[in-house]
């Protein structure tokens, strides 16, 4: 475990969160209990009992939120001891009156290591502190590391650096890579500050610029999201039409079917029409015959009546 502090009194920064906690415990020989207590105070953020009663050698039984949450609490309270350092320098710098001299003999925390450290893991109020001249002095040093910087815009608006509200938000209007969440959460954290900034003309222009892409990319989303419901009814359209199509098809198909089926049933009913006259002609000379053979009886008859 290694602090990325210079010249700091006590440690802070750990990528593993339970070696920090446990670093923090034994390094100012708190418990548990004491910690519990500090932080309640501090800010209003009850843990469970488990992690209250649970000693430092054995923290690893601590469950994963509740070491989440013990893990935002001594952030909170690193940060704090550093804010407190910083003062107590800046006020010693003050009396001896090397405020020019505190990189050269790297005598005081006030450097540009311990600044990097501070932008590079989002501990903004204790970054905020370090005096206005020295900010500005490094400026460079914070473009360089924007990109970190991103990655802890969601505590931003602990920032108050006018300095680097501007190197970021410049970052975030010409880089194409940056996100919308990123752009909204930039401008989120200047509404909470901006009372800060009331007199930074280029600042509010930078900002300006920020709502104005987040406008368009909003603008752009609604258009997107419009076309994309367009071309879904297009699409559904021309599935109708297919169906449509389709449908007079087999109309059509079935309409040809009727057609030959009448025909075929007109031309039935003339072949039995022409079977039966032809019957007809062929029995139309007995008929005629049969008549006459009535008529000679119904003759022979009266004759004999007579």
């Amino acid at each position: 475990y290694e602090c990325k502090f210079k010249n700091c009194n006590h440690s802070i920064l750990s990528s593993d969160p339970q070696k920090l906690l446990s670093h923090y415990i034994k390094k100012h020989k708190m418990g548990m209990k004491q910690l519990f207590h500090v932080a309640t105070n501090v800010r209003p953020q009850k843990l469970n009992e488990r992690v209250v009663l649970t000693k430092a050698n054995s923290i690893t039984n601590i469950s994963e939120e509740c070491l989440k949450n013990a893990t935002v609490i001594v952030r909170e309270l690193d940060e704090m001891m550093l804010i407190e350092e910083l003062k107590h320098h800046l006020g010693q710098i003050e009396a001896s009156g090397q405020m020019q001299q505190e990189e050269e003999d790297n005598k005081y925390v006030i450097t540009a290591e311990n600044f990097q450290a501070a932008i590079q893991n989002g501990y903004w109020e204790y970054a905020s502190k370090f005096p206005i001249f020295f900010i500005a002095k490094h400026r460079e040093l914070i473009e360089e590391n924007v990109e970190q910087i991103l990655e802890h815009l969601s505590s931003f608006s602990k920032c108050t650096s006018e300095v680097i509200y501007e190197v970021v938000g410049s970052f975030l209007v010409e880089d194409d890579t940056v996100t919308f969440q990123m752009k909204q959460q930039f401008t989120n954290a200047f509404q909470v500050n901006k009372k800060l900034f009331r007199d930074s003309a280029q600042l509010r222009d930078i900002v300006w610029k920020v709502k104005q892409q987040i406008k368009d990319e909003q603008l752009q989303a609604s258009n997107q999201q419009i076309i994309g419901e367009v071309q879904r009814l297009q699409a559904q359209i021309q599935q109708v039409q297919q169906q449509l199509l389709e449908t007079h098809a087999k109309v059509e198909l079935l309409d040809q079917k009727v057609d030959q089926n009448d025909q075929k049933i007109s031309e039935a009913q003339d072949n039995q029409t022409k079977i039966v006259q032809n019957q007809l002609e062929v029995l139309t000379p007995d008929i005629e015959m049969i008549k006459n053979q009535c008529v000679q009886i119904v003759r022979y008859m009266k004759d004999c009546a007579e």
